[in-house]
């Protein structure tokens, strides 16, 4: 696989092909503009500046795209207003709070991530950082479906855990159930407007996002990260959310089961469990212990707060 790098500080529009086994390397500060179908098989990379796609322009066959913090992909002048591909899309750069769209891989437009839109047939999927990583995609983003219609579970979105956007403890929770006291006491958090983002995997819709039934969403724990009792991880925000028949399976449950589309790691050993109560609303999971565990520690608080009571 040879590399071509273009080191350019000037604004650039190019009507060619880049084809072939080669990958291209977008460096320094000025913005690249393609307006042909490429067949370069090779990886993108955005490293600095922007790589702007318009009219017929794409790059299907690419078998990534890598957009480093704060650089642009931009696909908003594409034909039809849609972008859809099927490589590996990451990213890079976090941000505490979900405005700090500026420090993100940023992808300006409406995308579809999906299956076989090139000559080689292939998954489409996104990991928003190695280790921690965030996207901001100014449009709207669709997690396509299943390969090729099938019940397949097609991992469409990766997300890294290392550390939480923040816990029950420092929200002050009473002890109420966990969801809707979330929902009604801390709603910044749910919203991406509080706590603190950069300790996982993120990804901002500034539009519309769409979920489809076997385009799966799989997290994982990173850097010897080990759950703790009262974690929240805001992993999701948008404008407006489309689930349909996307499941994000039961809740409370340990996770590692098969057969759902949003994939969790299994607590099992830590007994806790995962809750999606909020997945589908706001993009939000938390860790709480096993039912009996959790029966334990309500009475507990309860007898706590009956002998403050009565002193």
């Amino acid at each position: 696989m040879n590399t071509l790098t273009l080191n350019q500080s000037a604004s650039t529009t190019y009507g060619g092909q880049i084809n072939g086994n080669v990958s291209v390397v977008k460096d320094n500060t000025g913005s690249l503009t393609l307006t042909s179908v490429n067949g370069m098989r090779g990886d993108l990379v955005i490293s600095n500046g922007s790589v702007i796609l318009t009219g017929a322009g794409s790059v299907n066959e690419a078998r990534g795209i890598q957009i480093g913090a704060g650089k642009v992909f931009d696909v908003s002048g594409v034909t039809g207003g849609m972008y859809s591909y099927d490589g590996r899309i990451s990213g890079g750069g976090v941000g505490a709070l979900r405005a700090d769209n500026a420090t993100r891989a940023q992808i300006l437009g409406n995308i579809t991530v999906t299956d076989n839109v090139g000559t080689i047939a292939r998954q489409g999927s996104i990991s928003p950082g190695n280790s921690a990583g965030h996207l901001y995609v100014s449009g709207d983003l669709t997690l396509g479906g299943g390969l090729w219609g099938t019940s397949t579970k097609t991992e469409r979105l990766t997300l890294e855990l290392s550390a939480p956007t923040s816990t029950l403890a420092a929200l002050g929770w009473d002890g109420s159930n966990v969801a809707d006291w979330l929902e009604n006491s801390s709603p910044d958090v749910l919203n991406g407007l509080a706590g603190d983002l950069s300790g996982h995997d993120y990804v901002n819709v500034g539009g519309e996002l769409t979920l489809n039934e076997h385009g799966g969403i799989g997290v994982t724990l990173i850097n010897g990260y080990q759950p703790q009792y009262g974690d929240v991880f805001n992993l999701l925000d948008w404008t407006s959310v489309s689930v349909g028949s996307f499941d994000a399976g039961p809740t409370p449950r340990s996770g590692g089961e098969l057969g759902y589309d949003l994939n969790l790691p299994d607590l099992t050993a830590f007994q806790l469990t995962w809750h999606t109560d909020l997945f589908a609303d706001y993009g939000v999971i938390f860790v709480v212990p096993e039912p009996g565990r959790m029966m334990l520690l309500f009475f507990g608080l309860t007898g706590l707060l009956f002998r403050r009571r009565r002193a």
